[in-house]
């Protein structure tokens, strides 16, 4: 795909269907699919509306431009690349999302966290950052040492299909897995009391 060509993703449900969400050509950049999307929002389709989401490495805002259409109650996308997430502020604004919050941040740092104007805790956490740069590992145990969960919260994983396994908390119970395409799909909920 050419680097000037635009590249963009559609809202598959909710209040947005269908709108386009745009975004830039930045390395390391891959926009959730649609077949994936769309089996991730099946899975949450029970969890998503009233939530309080967070999505740490919002690239294109796919993830979370979603969940906002599908009725969370608030959405915050942490993205530290300057021009994906100026896009996505763009891509929220034109759309007339009043419930989303972009952070130009990096995720793994935990002064992001530490923001009064976003929630302490979160019941459902999308990580996917960029397959190559394995980072699952550093984003749980940023998750865990900021104490970003919710009692019985969810976490959504997603990776490389031949990547190393991810190791997770204990209390972090594997609800649902498939793999689609190159990609690893694992939604993850977390047991209170553990």
């Amino acid at each position: 795909m050419s680097i000037n060509k635009p590249r963009n993703v559609r809202i598959i449900s909710g209040s947005m269907r269908g709108s386009k969400i745009l975004f830039p050509a930045v390395p390391g950049l891959r926009p959730t699919g649609d077949r994936v999307r769309e089996t991730l929002f099946a899975w949450l389709q029970s969890i998503i509306v009233d939530s309080n989401c967070l999505d740490m490495f919002a690239g294109s805002g796919a993830l979370g431009l979603e969940a906002a259409s599908r009725g969370a109650e608030q959405v915050i996308l942490v993205e530290k690349n300057r021009t994906a997430s100026g896009a996505i502020s763009e891509n929220a604004n034109r759309l007339g999302f009043d419930n989303i919050k972009v952070l130009a941040a990096d995720a793994l740092n935990d002064t992001v966290y530490r923001d009064q104007t976003i929630p302490r805790q979160f019941n459902l956490v999308f990580i996917d950052p960029p397959f190559s740069e394995n980072l699952h590992a550093e984003a749980i145990e940023c998750v865990v040492r900021n104490d970003l969960l919710m009692p019985a919260a969810w976490v959504y994983l997603e990776s490389g299909r031949k990547g190393e396994p991810i190791q997770v908390p204990q209390a972090w119970d594997l609800h649902r897995e498939k793999l689609a395409g190159e990609v690893r799909m694992q939604l993850y909920h977390v047991i209170a009391g553990v």
